[in-house]
């Protein structure tokens, strides 16, 4: 009992030195507002306006179940505005109140996407008959059970897909491919590393912990629970502050409609739902945020100074993206998993992947915890010289 008292006060310690370090607290309200920033730049020039408000307009109509009342309006309206657009009878001096986005030519041009892409999820099914037709061919022509199986899976998992709602998701899209919230959650990562692990260091309280009895190593796990967990939350306040933000701006409609609903994972052989999809996207990325908190762990090991680990951590995240750019391993890969439902790779992988990571540099972590005194005095001396 007095063991866990203990080691609930030495965490509740390390959470206050990161919740007090003001440094922290001034940096996460400017992370979190250029978070904002750079979604609402993404998003505002093509939502906003009078042709966006006539979208809405139309779209509060027509969004939900896929009715013939619902395309034989969009139809219609095309038709009308189109007939209008060829023989020239409308306006552009003035606003029209009978037109939804205040021109006919405007009108025009919104019905004609939106019938297309009401068309496309109607015919959803025949957008994948070719998948279906080369899966049928394939079953047909071999005699391998894998293959056959295989195949049968394909027919089993395309055969009866189709739409029956629909829902504009241009932003629900746009929130998708948004990943700049996982990159500035990193940037905050390595200043937590440093209040953690180098604050003791550059104020030289850690010689406090060589007066007790394995004191250093006792520490280690408070040190990297509390890691582990700020990791975690970081990523959690930004993922949930990017959503809040694109729910308010207008993706709030669709998040139960399978994934295959949206263009890009037209063909994807996954059915979850664009809600589970995204939280598994989240998730991904939790642990993306814990992998690269552990890797500054490992490095901040050589340092002194706070300035020394942020450095260095800035270095690694800039050689993180180019490992990415140059599809090389890295801890950015896990800030978006849709290119492997878009490629149908299986995500086991990915999870096994970073799980591997995860406990090697626990692993690395705490061999070099055992062997603190030669590891900080070599190479806390080399890295001093090399920032001297």
């Amino acid at each position: 009992m007095f063991i866990f008292i203990i080691m609930a006060m030495m965490i509740k310690y390390e959470l206050k030195k990161v919740l007090r370090s003001k440094s922290l607290i001034v940096l996460l309200g400017i992370l979190l507002f250029l978070n904002a920033a750079q979604i609402i730049y993404r998003v505002y020039p093509d939502h906003h306006g009078s042709l966006y408000e006539g979208k809405k307009k139309i779209l509060a109509k027509i969004e939900g179940p896929i009715t013939q009342e619902n395309y034989d309006f969009l139809l219609n309206n095309y038709t009308t505005t189109q007939q209008m657009v060829e023989a020239g009878d409308y306006q552009t001096d003035r606003v029209d109140k009978n037109t939804y986005s205040g021109y006919v030519f405007g009108d025009n041009q919104l019905f004609s996407e939106l019938f297309e892409d009401y068309k496309s999820c109607i015919n959803y099914n025949n957008n994948i008959k070719n998948i279906i037709k080369i899966a049928k061919e394939n079953k047909q022509l071999t005699n391998n059970k894998t293959w056959k199986e295989y195949n049968n899976n394909l027919l089993k998992t395309y055969g009866e897909r189709n739409l029956s709602y629909y829902y504009d998701y241009t932003l629900i899209n746009s929130y998708i491919n948004y990943e700049f919230s996982f990159f500035i959650s990193l940037v905050l990562i390595i200043m937590i590393t440093v209040v953690i692990f180098l604050k003791e260091k550059q104020d030289g309280t850690i010689i406090y912990y060589k007066l007790v009895r394995n004191g250093k190593k006792r520490i280690f796990i408070h040190k990297i629970m509390v890691l582990i967990l700020t990791s975690g939350i970081t990523s959690i306040i930004f993922s949930l502050e990017t959503f809040i933000i694109y729910f308010f701006l207008g993706a709030n409609m669709g998040w139960l409609q399978p994934l295959y609903a949206i263009a890009d994972f037209k063909f994807s052989a996954s059915s979850i739902s664009i809600a589970s999809y995204m939280i598994i996207n989240n998730l991904m990325q939790i642990l993306g945020c814990i992998i690269f908190a552990l890797t500054m762990m490992i490095i901040s090991r050589t340092m002194k100074y706070s300035y020394q680990g942020i450095i260095i951590g800035f270095i690694i995240l800039i050689l993180s993206i180019l490992a990415y750019n140059t599809n090389f391993y890295s801890v950015i890969d896990f800030s978006s998993v849709k290119n492997l439902f878009i490629k149908n790779i299986e995500l086991i992988n990915l999870i096994i992947k970073g799980t591997i990571n995860f406990l090697i540099l626990i692993i690395i972590n705490y061999i070099l915890l055992f062997s603190g005194d030669f590891y900080e005095t070599y190479f806390c001396r080399n890295i001093k010289n090399i920032f001297d």
